[in-house]
């Protein structure tokens, strides 16, 4: 295929995902589709590009980055010499955009924009990525009502994309938003979310008051200390889950919830799926 080619893809599936890392020296075509493209980096290195008017726009990518494209317009993804980019990809028919009720409001977002939609904030990005793989467990061992469950959990993930670009990404005061004592303190949890944590003691180590620490926390995250705790926590349980490493009980405890009732009520809330299910299927 010559480099000025442009291949057009067709999908047999009205949503499917899959995750995937690009061998050693791999060289991807131009192409472009009907379906709109999500697409989460897990890995590596390197950039998309855009082919509009004849011309080439690169767009760098890294770990954690989350991209949607409409996919009528010509791209590819690129590796960079020493690291080959692994993602994670779903792809969908935009009239199912019809069906999720918000048609009206993401039209305009997904559809009008000359460029891709790159999220960065790893924070919000990483909240999606589960959403992603629930997806792609779906398209590879699909199960009873797979299609009404993958279109359930793509309306959440666009909403939720939504609301970060109408909602959550509102600029907030520069020494509000990028306090570094916060980082110092999400470096910490990412490492002892098992372990028994609270607001007080991380507010009473940066010697400020409660209240001024929940502030800075949740304008640093958008979110509450509890809920960004529980969902490392959560995150943590669901690889546990998938390693088969333990059962429902342990995967809670080992990932620092003290009650499998309330570890139980929030893993479906967040996954759309009870934790003993996804053991079944894994089974």
């Amino acid at each position: 295929m010559s480099a000025d080619s442009v291949r057009i893809d067709t999908f047999t599936e009205a949503i499917h995902a899959g995750e995937r890392t690009h061998p050693k020296k791999f060289s991807m075509d131009f192409h472009c589709h009907a379906c709109c493209e999500i697409v989460y980096i897990t890995g590596g290195a390197g950039w998309y590009e855009k082919k509009s008017d004849g011309k080439s726009v690169q767009y760098p990518v890294k770990p954690g980055n989350l991209l949607f494209w409409n996919g009528r317009e010509p791209h590819r993804s690129v590796d960079s010499s020493k690291s080959e980019l692994s993602q994670i990809v779903l792809t969908f028919d935009p009239e199912l955009l019809k069906k999720t009720g918000i048609y009206t409001h993401l039209y305009p977002l997904l559809f009008e924009s000359e460029q891709p939609l790159t999220l960065t904030n790893s924070l919000f990005t990483r909240q999606i990525a589960p959403l992603l793989r629930n997806i792609t467990e779906e398209s590879s061992h699909p199960s009873l009502l797979a299609e009404e469950l993958k279109l359930s959990i793509l309306s959440v993930i666009l909403l939720r994309v939504y609301r970060y670009f109408k909602e959550g990404n509102a600029v907030l005061p520069l020494q509000e938003n990028q306090d570094n004592r916060i980082e110092e303190v999400l470096a910490h949890l990412s490492v002892h979310s098992g372990t028994d944590l609270n607001p007080q003691m991380y507010a009473d180590s940066l010697d400020i008051s409660i209240r001024r620490f929940s502030t800075l926390f949740k304008n640093y995250t958008n979110m509450t200390f509890v809920n960004y705790l529980n969902g490392l926590r959560l995150e943590k349980s669901l690889e546990l889950l998938q390693s088969k490493k333990c059962q429902v009980a342990n995967a809670a405890f080992q990932s620092g919830f003290a009650n499998l009732s309330h570890f139980t009520r929030l893993f479906r809330r967040k996954y759309h799926i009870s934790p003993g299910t996804i053991l079944k299927k894994l089974s």
